[in-house]
């Protein structure tokens, strides 16, 4: 990397009270990088993960510089908690996944929801030059007070869903729970973009049939794992409605 440093090094994909106690164990992940700090081979610690309840509780007991988390439209958890925690510790605050691996539009707003937030960088996945320029263009001028209260009051309809995205759960049919449900306000209020219904024709088959698969009758299988106790096997089912 031609480079005796690393500017930043995070811990990364943390979701269960588990895996925090592992990594910061006296032999955990935490006590490495504290070591690669003092050598002078890591200037910051970052933690991330799609937890943001939790998110804020490890942040608020232990020493991290910084925060990686997910804030779009459809996922506006980290608000809650999560972003006051962090600025209260002037912690460098970073939202990813703006349109929600893909599922969010119209892009506009989809930038300027998280633009218009307590954070200091918004991580979005772009693969040509049109899509760089999309995306600062949505950043070209501050969002105001009107506009922002139209985007909150959009989050929170589009937020309905309720999932984090931890990925508690697990499908035996493989269906990619969180993208459904994610999705699934965002497919209904504006439509999808071109990536998001390729999502769709992708599982086709197995979205249509979780309300068949025997096992998941009487208590599904994905919602005794969820940690929100969500009603993921009726958005799944409703899904359906997608392809007419």
């Amino acid at each position: 990397m031609k480079t005796d440093h690393v500017d930043l090094l995070q811990i990364h994909y943390v979701n269960y009270v588990q895996e925090f106690q592992q990594i910061m164990s006296e032999d955990g992940a935490y006590r490495a990088a504290l070591e690669a700090r003092e050598q002078g081979k890591v200037r910051y610690i970052g933690l991330t993960g799609h937890r943001p309840e939790l998110l804020a509780k490890w942040v608020t007991k232990h020493e991290f510089d910084q925060v990686l988390f997910h804030l779009n439209l459809a996922q506006p958890f980290a608000l809650d908690e999560l972003i006051p925690a962090a600025a209260a510790r002037d912690m460098m605050r970073v939202a990813m996944k703006p349109l929600s691996g893909g599922f969010i539009q119209p892009v506009d707003k989809a930038i300027r929801y998280p633009y218009s937030q307590d954070v200091h960088t918004i991580i979005s996945g772009m693969t040509s030059a049109a899509e760089v320029k999309e995306n600062l263009a949505a950043m070209a001028r501050d969002v105001e007070e009107p506009e922002k209260d139209e985007l909150e009051r959009l989050a929170r309809e589009l937020g309905e869903h309720n999932c984090r995205r931890c990925n508690y759960c697990s499908c035996p049919l493989e269906i990619p729970i969180p993208d459904v449900m994610i999705s699934s306000r965002i497919r209904d209020s504006f439509g999808l973009l071109p990536k998001g219904d390729g999502f769709y024709q992708k599982h086709k088959e197995k979205i249509f049939s979780c309300a068949d698969y025997e096992p998941c009758r009487e208590t599904p299988l994905c919602e005794q794992k969820c940690p929100y106790h969500l009603p993921m096997s009726t958005v799944i089912r409703q899904a359906t409605a997608y392809f007419g």
